[in-house]
């Protein structure tokens, strides 16, 4: 039985074959992935379902942009597109892997549904004495793609509840973690710490690799530790985690290459830091309330509120959660929001 895809690599066979050949190779030369390309792994079956398989199962989908890449995407039936379309919607990291240089011919019928390709960040292949190190700059970004999420749905309600309970419980050890921090209790915050991060708190993985790169409440700096500690909350969608990983490749730990080279790592892990703040946060207007007004979450929002010293205030689901933003309309303060709606986290905060 053939082994799972990791990665898949897609190109445009009339332009792009022997470049996505060449990669596939090195990939694979590589020795740590299983690399689907369909010139070599298709030997037998159904072709759609090969490809379907493939790419439900990678994690990684590398799309070869070569000048005629994109060109007949608006056809129907365009396999490129069929591909890129399919990998989205598998929640694969899709990485445009740009020929010798920056791909900005973008077709004025590229299909409202690939549009997406251009806000994301390309890695360039060069293909001169470059090389290898073009190849080591995406076994880098591939080592950095976040584990696929899993949408299937929980066994029964009782299982699902377990687990909404499991994450709260993480977030409550971390929420008092900070308190501890904030108290100067540096060996009661890092036990608190270890104890969210083994439940798989990104946060609080996070933290800990600032504590230990910082040299925080008499931690022995270990700069190594702290990345794995960064790389594996990156795993779990935190944004410090990829933070702490573009601090480190600037110090030329965990990347090595051209200066050019490390400062776009750098910058890319920046880049998707910012952009998972901004996919969790929750805004709250309190002067937009009224004694009636409701916040718009979901019935199995959970939710935690503390103040600006990390005590707790109050805890609930749904819309209890209005109930008790009414009450704090009337103190003055900082005041903080965390909470999961399913398994996605969201934080927030407000000032009255």
């Amino acid at each position: 039985m053939d082994s799972p895809t990791d990665i898949f690599i897609s190109y445009r066979r009339a332009d792009g074959r022997d470049v996505a050949r060449t990669v596939q190779l090195a990939l694979r030369n590589a020795g740590k992935y299983n690399v689907f390309f369909d010139y070599s792994s298709l030997r037998d079956g159904v072709f759609n379902d090969k490809i379907y398989t493939a790419i439900d199962q990678c994690r990684v989908f590398v799309l070869v942009l070569s000048p005629d890449s994109l060109t007949r995407c608006a056809a129907d039936g365009d396999w490129v597109a069929i591909e890129i379309n399919r990998a989205r919607k598998a929640g694969c990291t899709i990485i445009p892997l740009a020929v010798d240089s920056n791909y900005d011919k973008w077709p004025a019928d590229l299909p409202e549904s690939l549009h997406f390709l251009k806000t994301i960040q390309q890695t360039k292949l060069l293909t001169d004495e470059y090389f290898d190190e073009s190849i080591s700059r995406l076994l880098q970004r591939i080592a950095a793609a976040p584990p696929k999420k899993t949408t299937a749905a929980p066994e029964n309600n009782a299982s699902a509840t377990a687990a909404g309970d499991r994450l709260m419980e993480a977030l409550l050890i971390h929420i008092e973690a900070c308190r501890h921090a904030i108290d100067r209790d540096g060996s009661g915050a890092i036990r608190l710490l270890e104890k969210s991060a083994a439940m798989g708190f990104g946060d609080s993985l996070s933290m800990l690799g600032m504590i230990y790169e910082s040299c925080k409440f008499g931690i022995t700096p270990d700069r190594e530790k702290a990345l794995e500690l960064y790389s594996a909350a990156a795993s779990k969608d935190s944004p410090g985690g990829w933070l702490g990983l573009a601090g480190l490749y600037r110090q030329g730990i965990g990347a090595t290459g051209s200066a050019e080279y490390i400062d776009e790592q750098s910058a890319n892990c920046k880049d998707i830091a910012r952009k998972l703040r901004d996919a969790r946060e929750l805004k709250i207007d309190l002067s937009a309330m009224s004694p009636n007004s409701r916040m718009e979450v979901s019935p199995a929002f959970r939710w935690v509120i503390v103040d600006g010293q990390q005590q707790v205030i109050d805890r609930g689901t749904g819309n209890s959660l209005s109930k008790m933003l009414r009450k704090l309309s009337g103190l003055h303060g900082r005041f903080f929001i965390y909470g999961f709606d399913g398994d996605s986290y969201r934080q927030g905060h407000f000032i009255k």
